[in-house]
Parts: C-alpha cells; sequence; structure tokens
C-alpha cells in the first residue's frame, strides 16, 4: 500500500458517518446559570467553570476528552501503518541558518525525531570542528524546556540564551562561555516577550521585564508596565540598572537595544497586538542619562529599524505605502520633508530586508512565492538571486559590515538549501544541505492560473511525480 492508498483510508475511515452503536459517549459538561448584562444586554456563559484551569472538575472533563480522542483514533486499523511512514519521512536532520560573528559560525540542527535542535559553534574555515553549545533536549527529563533565543557577543565568546518551561511566556536568561559551554552565574527572571540584547562592549545585556508576580498567579498576572533593563556581567539582577519606563502608558511593550556602532540605543514602542508602532532613541555619546527621543511616536505605521550609518536610520515601513517601502531618516534632521526614500511601494508586498556589508537584501511576495533582490544602499538593484521552482528563502542576516550572509531556500521539492552570498562579489556558492529519505528529483512542481469570478488571476501549484 503506498502512502496515496493510505492516507485515503484513513480519511475515508474518518470522515464516513457513524451508526448510533458507534458514536462515543462524550464526556458531560455541566452547564451553570450564569449570566452578565453587558452593555445592556443579557450574555450567558454556562461553562466560565471551565476557565479555572486548576480546579479538579476542568482536570477530570479535559482528561476524558482526552482519553475519548485517543481511544478513537488509535481503533483506526491503518493508523500505526501510517504514522510509521510519516515517521520514517520526518527523521531526518534539520539544519538551521548560520549566523557569523567574529569569524565563528554558530547554527542549530535537529537531527532525525529530536524534539528541540541542538545549538553549534565553529570557526568559520573548512574543515574546523563542530561544538555543541547548548543542547535544550538535556534540560528537563519530560522535554518542557524550551530554548526561545540567543545573542553571542561581539567577540563571539558569550552567550545570553533565554529559557521557557511548559509553554510560559515566562524566560529566563542564562549566561554561557563560548568555549567551554558552561554557564556563568548570571541568571535573569521575569522575563517576558524580550530577548537579551547584548552591549556593543560586551559587558553586559538589555532586556525587558515585568514585576514579579504574586506566588501562584505567574500565569494569569496581566501584562503591565514592562520596563526597559540592563545587566552587566556578573552582578546580581537585583542591582541591573533601569534604562526606560512609561508609567503613563502601562500597556505599552519596550524592547532595547544598541545599533551595530554602539552610538545609539534604540527602543522600539508597541501596544498590543497593533501592527503599528513607535521608535524611540537615546544618543549614548552624550551618556546613559541622555534624553529619549520619540523620533516616531503616534503609531501611524510598522517602523522596523534595519541599520544605521551614523545618524541615518534606515527603516522598512508602512508608512504611506501598505506594501511598505525603504526610507532613510537623518536624526539630525528628522522632521518628514528630509526623508528620503530609497525603495519605494511596488505592487507586490515587501515581506522583509535587511542590510549586510553595504547591501540591502529584499524579500517580496510575487505571484505567491518569494522574489529576493539585493541593491546598494542607494536603492538601486545589483542583483536578483534565482530561487528554485517557486521556492521561499529566509535568513540574510549580518552586520552592515559583514563580508557574506546565509540563506536558506525551501520550496516543494526542496526541503532546504544553505548557501553563503559573498557581498562583494554578488556570488552564492552552496555551504550546506538537508537530506530526505526520498527521491525528490522524482517530484514536478507546476504553476498554474485560473480565473476567478471576478476575473482575478489565482495562482495555484501542483506537486507531482514524474
Amino acid at each position: 500500500m503506498n502512502l496515496h492508498t493510505m492516507l485515503s483510508t484513513v480519511l475515508a475511515g474518518l470522515t464516513a458517518p457513524l451508526t448510533a452503536a458507534e458514536k462515543p459517549a462524550y464526556p458531560p459538561a455541566r452547564r451553570e446559570a450564569l449570566v452578565e448584562k453587558l452593555h445592556g444586554t443579557d450574555v450567558a456563559d454556562p461553562y466560565r467553570w471551565m476557565e479555572n484551569l486548576d480546579s479538579a472538575e476542568t482536570r477530570t472533563w479535559v482528561e476524558a476528552q482526552a482519553k475519548l480522542a485517543n481511544d478513537y483514533l488509535s481503533a483506526i486499523p491503518q493508523r500505526a501503518t501510517f504514522l510509521k511512514r510519516l515517521r520514517e519521512l520526518q527523521d531526518y536532520d534539520k539544519l538551521g541558518v548560520p549566523s557569523q560573528t567574529a569569524n565563528r559560525l554558530f547554527f542549530s540542527r535537529k537531527k532525525g525525531l529530536q524534539n528541540q535542535g541542538v545549538v553549534f559553534w565553529r570557526d568559520d574555515k573548512p574543515e574546523a570542528k563542530e561544538n555543541v553549545l547548548l543542547d535544550p533536549n538535556t534540560l528537563s527529563k519530560d522535554g518542557t524546556i524550551a530554548l526561545n533565543g540567543y545573542d553571542v557577543t561581539d567577540d563571539g565568546k558569550v552567550i545570553a540564551y533565554s529559557l521557557s518551561e511548559a509553554g510560559s511566556d515566562w524566560q529566563t536568561v542564562h549566561v554561557r562561555d563560548v568555549d567551554t559551554s558552561q554557564d556563568r552565574d548570571d541568571v535573569i527572571r521575569w522575563v517576558k516577550f524580550s530577548s537579551p540584547s547584548w552591549s556593543r562592549d560586551g559587558k553586559g545585556f538589555y532586556y525587558s521585564r515585568y514585576a514579579e508576580p504574586q506566588k501562584g498567579e505567574e500565569l494569569k498576572a496581566e501584562n503591565f508596565d514592562q520596563k526597559v533593563h540592563f545587566h552587566m556581567q556578573g552582578q546580581p539582577q537585583e542591582q541591573d540598572r533601569l534604562v526606560y519606563e512609561r508609567k503613563d502608558h502601562p500597556k505599552w511593550g519596550l524592547n532595547a537595544g544598541e545599533t551595530e556602532d554602539g552610538r545609539y540605543l534604540i527602543i522600539s514602542v508597541t501596544e498590543g497586538t497593533k501592527d503599528e508602532n513607535n521608535f524611540f532613541y537615546r544618543d549614548l555619546t552624550k551618556g546613559a542619562g541622555a534624553p529619549v527621543v520619540e523620533l516616531l511616536a503616534d503609531f501611524s505605521a510598522d517602523w522596523r529599524f534595519l541599520a544605521n550609518d551614523g545618524p541615518r536610520f534606515y527603516f522598512l515601513t508602512t508608512h504611506k505605502a501598505p506594501n511598505r517601502r525603504i526610507i532613510i531618516i537623518d536624526v539630525t534632521k528628522p522632521a518628514t520633508e528630509n526623508w528620503q526614500e530609497i525603495i519605494p511601494e511596488g505592487k507586490s508586498v515587501i515581506e522583509s530586508a535587511s542590510i549586510v556589508g553595504g547591501r540591502i537584501f529584499i524579500q517580496r511576495l510575487v505571484d505567491a512565492h518569494d522574489d529576493v533582490s539585493v541593491c546598494d544602499l542607494a536603492g538601486k538593484e545589483v542583483n536578483k538571486l534565482k530561487l528554485p521552482n517557486f521556492g521561499s528563502a529566509g535568513g540574510f542576516g549580518g552586520r552592515f559590515d559583514d563580508k557574506q550572509t546565509f540563506y536558506v531556500v525551501t520550496g516543494f521539492d526542496t526541503p532546504g538549501t544553505i548557501y553563503r552570498y559573498d557581498t562583494e562579489k554578488g556570488s552564492s556558492t552552496l555551504h550546506d544541505e538537508i537530506k530526505v529519505a526520498f527521491d525528490i528529483k522524482d517530484i514536478v512542481v507546476e504553476q498554474q492560473w485560473f480565473a476567478s469570478k471576478d476575473g482575478t488571476k489565482v495562482p495555484l501549484y501542483t506537486v507531482r511525480k514524474t
């Protein structure tokens, strides 16, 4: 039986109507006579008791529902065969896009069916030894501790990394020596919606946190009054310096980090799930107590800071451009009439952009697949990357003066190929690729177009064997 036949059989079994005798007895859910008047209207909420996730009644009901589902699924005759084949197809190494710092490469690899990817580092030279930097699979027996992210000092010798437990948004930040893979004593708690960001001198990092919640309320406390702190390596968290807060706007989310030249502290301000954000900065050459300048402060657009060349700040923005454009704001003359547009808005949405090695990498969504162009700092296109068979691209990280960057291409017939791009030569070379347990040469990918009812052309991809 091939995979298509197995899938059809299983789906037929799942969708076939059940007889009265076959229908399972669902766990009863108690209804309570709870009615609230909201804006003059009576609103019934009979299942509010389920919101108390810690109650014995809620846990009993959830466990009964889970048992019902598992018993039904386990009884499907073809399920074991189907799962076995899916497991075989998933049993391959997944590779992360490398980042380069101080001639060291940092990257992740999830081997086979591992729960989480392992972080490695090696010198950026041929045949260099790979070193395990952090294996989150070893941090707990039940696999509930997850790595959220990490940041590396400019000299490539220390990382600050964030861990979360059991799917919680709360994060704990640790500091680890790269050469020894050993943790230092630094531990930062009550971090949420924030990642550590090292200062350029590597003496410490910025992070955003909330007040410590009352015991037992950790998963219920509301998120108000986020504050930016600076942690100096080796000191207890209680001594961390308060960098920025806004008591007048308790709902604001604040995240901060230094520009690559160390001249400015930049602060991104969000509120809830809005697509718009504010952008503030502090000139660090004037001291840590210099005023914070509210450069973009009306939540009128999405502002993504890309890089700075001295006081010239590059932004990817939706300001007067729903499909996004790239502009430069000189903070010494920030009036709107002085803004410089270098990449105008086009018909296709700019999904992301980055500046590496004096080049702007722009990813657009064109006809339901990625299009990647490379421009100089004036906005002139100097290269266009060839992506095979309507592929998608990701990566293009790095710094303003880096000479190379890495990116990955994936697609319907491309499980993942990682390239190294030389920003001076404008050329890509193969760095690594994912190998799967079937021959991808047998796959054909085609894009077809169909007219919708109003005449709009809609793309459709077909994937088939040769």
